[in-house]
Order: structure tokens, then C-alpha cells, then sequence
């Protein structure tokens, strides 16, 4: 399903960063995962964030962190790599590969993260009008979703959608 996207650079602001507009009736088969990823564009400076929100000890071995940044971002932008599962887990395993340090997914400080590094979701009616606007899709499906008569994840006839932005 193509979703239209834009994209605001005015820090502080609610819509600060990317914005895609959902439509209702496919709200409960975006897949949350995917939207980690954000843009090809947006990953370096997402993937930085991350490193930089890491403890000290394998932040360390990890330093100069906008240029181990770069590369792993490289190796995560490749189309057999980008969009597949979550990030933060694919960043995981390369960081443990990296550093050779034991490094868990709660490390990684997500609240660190600056808001504009997080998917914004505009979910519209059939109409186009503005239903729900957030950051946390999974705090929104329930609002929402589920109560339009979109397929739940857990019916059978929900069907995951391919999340592909036009901006």
C-alpha cells in the first residue's frame, strides 16, 4: 500500500520530522517494526542517536560514533537488510558483533531519542479528515482500529501490509 508522507523540519514541533497519513481501514495492518526504520534518508542520523544512547562501555568501542554511524547504517540500508524486522534488533546484533560486548536491547535508551527520529502517524478517514495524530502507533490502533472494523492482527482475514512511502 502506498502512504503518502511529508516531512517538517521545525524543531519543537508535534509534526517536526516525518509524517505518514494512514488511512483507518489499514490502521491495524501496518506493521509497527517497519516503522522504526523511518526513511533511508533518516537512518545514519537515527542509527547515530541509538550509539549515542548506549553506556559507556561499548558506546566506547564504538567511538567515532558518527563514523561507526555510517557504517552500520550502510550495512542496515541495503535492500536485503532495510525495513526487515525491528531495527533496533538489527542494530543489536551488529553492535554485539562490532564491540564483542554484551550489550542488551534495553541499552539502548529509546527515550533519548529526539521525537522527529520516531514515525509521526496521521490517521485519516475516508474522507481525509484528521482521526488521530501520535508517535506511538501501538497507542493509536487500539483507539481506533478496532473499533472501525479494520482486521485485527489476530482475524482471519488481516493481511500485513507493504508500507511504501511517497513523499
Amino acid at each position: 500500500m502506498d502512504c503518502k508522507a511529508s516531512y517538517l523540519h521545525d524543531p519543537g514541533d508535534a509534526k517536526d520530522g516525518l509524517t505518514v497519513e494512514l488511512p483507518l481501514f489499514a490502521l491495524n495492518q501496518v506493521n509497527e517494526e517497519r516503522c522504526e526504520w523511518l526513511v533511508h534518508g533518516m537512518l545514519q542520523q537515527k542509527v547515530q542517536a541509538l550509539l549515542k544512547s548506549l553506556p559507556q562501555r561499548p558506546r566506547s568501542r564504538l567511538v567515532p560514533l558518527p563514523e561507526s554511524a555510517a557504517r552500520l547504517a550502510e550495512i542496515l540500508g541495503a535492500s536485503e537488510a532495510f525495513g526487515k524486522g525491528s531495527l533496533v534488533d538489527a542494530l543489536l546484533k551488529l553492535c554485539k558483533e562490532a564491540t564483542s560486548v554484551d550489550i542488551k536491547r534495553t541499552d539502548f535508551k529509546l527515550d533519548m531519542l529526539q521525537p522527529h527520529l520516531f514515525m509521526n502517524f496521521r490517521v485519516v478517514d475516508e474522507h481525509g479528515r484528521q482521526l488521530a495524530q501520535g508517535r506511538n502507533l501501538a497507542a493509536i490502533k487500539p483507539s481506533w482500529a478496532v473499533k472501525r472494523g479494520a482486521p485485527s492482527p489476530h482475524s482471519r482475514s488481516y493481511r500485513p501490509l507493504r508500507l511504501k512511502l511517497r513523499i
